[in-house]
């Protein structure tokens, strides 16, 4: 039960008081010889009883019975009695709004955050207190229900928003599926996607760019493209070219799982689920246009999975009959059916994989489109970024005489380039694809820094206002500067609680090693073709919710690299 339930979870008690009342009203008034309706005794007697306990909750607890009112600051001082501050979260601004706090506090461990009729929700900026909670006592705080709920339409009941000893056991699952060597195994679909962007935006400039050979072109959507061809490539082994047919029916269905609430019944249900987290389930049920939409698209995906994983398993049993069947599917199912068939359920797959479909899409994507932006205002390190990718793969370069290369010999180059891995930690340390992620307590807990939490307190860890923190990265902690990765702190990325994209401890993302390799193969496949630049008059609408995308799309000046030289 989130913290927002114990609005709800007071209505059983006000229904019993409130049916007593009525009960006692008519006996008494039986008595003395005068009719009362019970009625109506019993729903007045309620609705004062929810009036008063909303003014308690938003006028009296607040001020005079919080825990944590006057030992921890305000995250920021304007709020509503009715929405707190949510209206960052709905405007998607957290990132100024978590700079602007640390200016203010910065040697605050903990900062007091209002949601919904000034329930109290704990920010924590302290980095020990988040090892703790992410590393030591990580299914101690578990996400929120009504985020599970939430989350659930386009992630799917799996491992993403599994919890405690089933998270455990899905994990050691499907740990196979991300070896090394297997990611290795499927990297030849990242290099081919690579490509045919780069095919695409060639054809783009060949007809649109000036008289300089430029184009001002956005990139946002096809990166999102891009990014849903490697997942279902490398993930479930169907071709969806989403690339260069956007309009195709599945993916369509798929970006329906993940648009902003769009009618005022949308935005009614996200308020009311943090009170009632099941009120977004039953939400589900009432037949209107945009839940109907939403309802059929998740269907279709969903079916798509499950008829994907049907012809793995069917295929499976054909090779085990054909002892001289080549085995050549490097494709995740086929991989976790062939090491772990019998640990999952057909509907345990369709929903594991409907996870990493979802995660893997929307952060990747995320990631390339802010490494672009930077990379266009930081010239100078996209120069140095390019001359390294010469000198280790000049074969990604137009004109190279440079010998062809296996995909293990491209892999091993690719890792060699150290300017990249850092141009890629900065990029995840100034923006974050996930800039901040909810957790609840199951139980009250006394962090060894001191901070106290009850049982039920909502915390919100603010990735992106720890990993821009001036009291951890200096000064300009807000820069882009990927020469501050340096060879001790590249090696040591993993074992800190101030650099998380990837989150850490046992929730640490299972599939780091994937994303990683697809960044760095689609982006130095890029720096090697083309020169990115600013458009002057574009101004940047940062928008966080599940994952941080620009709102206003991302507008760059692309033209060719031919004949390059450094």
């Amino acid at each position: 039960m989130s913290q927002g339930s114990h609005f709800i979870s007071k209505i059983p008690y006000f229904a019993l008081v409130s049916l007593l009342a009525g009960y006692w009203s008519t006996i008494t008034a039986a008595q003395h010889g005068t009719n009362i309706s019970f009625a109506a005794v019993a729903i007045l007697v309620y609705c004062l009883l929810f009036f008063l306990y909303t003014l308690f909750c938003l006028f009296v607890y607040p001020f005079v019975f919080s825990k944590f009112r006057g030992k921890y600051p305000l995250l920021f001082d304007d709020y509503s009695f009715l929405l707190g501050h949510v209206k960052m979260f709905l405007s998607g601004n957290c990132k100024d709004r978590y700079a602007e706090f640390i200016a203010k506090h910065p040697d605050a461990k903990a900062a007091l955050f209002y949601g919904p009729l000034m329930t109290e929700r704990l920010v924590v900026f302290d980095p020990l207190t988040l090892k703790e909670l992410l590393v030591r006592y990580s299914y101690s705080f578990p996400k929120p229900s009504e985020v599970q709920e939430t989350l659930n339409i386009g992630f799917g009941d799996g491992l993403f928003l599994s919890e405690g000893s089933y998270h455990q056991h899905l994990r050691k699952i499907m740990m196979p599926m991300f070896t090394l060597q297997h990611v290795r195994n499927i990297a030849p679909t990242f290099w081919e996607n690579a490509k045919e962007l780069v095919d695409l935006w060639d054809h783009k400039i060949s007809i649109g760019a000036d008289e300089k050979g430029i184009l001002k072109y956005d990139t946002m959507d096809d990166f999102y493209n891009v990014a849903f061809d490697n997942i279902c490539n490398a993930g479930l082994g169907v071709d969806l070219d989403a690339l260069h047919d956007p309009g195709n029916e599945t993916f369509n269905a798929y970006c329906q799982l993940f648009v902003p609430p769009r009618s005022w019944f949308d935005a009614l249900t996200t308020f009311l689920t943090f009170f009632w987290s099941r009120f977004f389930y039953y939400s589900w049920k009432i037949p209107i246009h945009s839940r109907t939409q939403v309802s059929r698209s998740r269907a279709k995906i969903m079916k798509l999975i499950e008829n994907i994983v049907n012809q793995r398993r069917i295929k499976l049993r054909l090779e085990e009959k054909d002892t001289n069947a080549q085995v050549d599917d490097k494709d995740l199912v086929s991989i976790i059916l062939r090491t772990n068939r019998h640990s999952f359920t057909t509907d345990e797959m369709v929903n594991n994989l409907m996870s990493f479909l979802a995660a893997g899409h929307e952060t990747i994507s995320s990631s390339l489109l802010w490494t672009l932006y930077l990379l266009s205002r930081n010239p100078e390190v996209q120069a140095s970024l390019r001359a390294a990718i010469y000198d280790k793969l000049p074969q990604l370069f137009i004109g190279s005489d440079a010998q062809p290369m296996s995909n293990e010999a491209m892999l091993e180059a690719l890792e060699n380039i150290t300017e990249l891995e850092q141009v890629m930690l900065e990029q995840m340390r100034v923006l974050p694809s996930v800039p901040q992620t909810l957790r609840i307590a199951l139980k009250d807990h006394i962090f060894d820094s001191g901070i106290y939490v009850s049982k039920d307190t909502e915390i919100i860890v603010p990735l992106i206002g720890i990993t821009t923190n001036p009291a951890i990265w200096g000064k300009d902690s807000y820069d882009f500067r990927p020469g501050r990765w340096t060879e001790q702190l590249i090696k040591g990325k993993n074992s800190t609680q101030t650099y998380m994209p990837f989150l850490a401890g046992p929730r640490m993302c299972i599939g780091k090693r994937f994303a990683e390799t697809e960044y760095k193969i689609t982006l130095a496949t890029l720096i090697a073709r083309f020169q990115f630049g600013p458009v002057n008059e574009y101004k940047l609408v940062y928008d966080a919710r599940i994952t941080s995308r620009p709102a206003n799309g991302m507008p760059l000046l692309i033209s060719a690299v031919e004949n390059y030289s450094p």
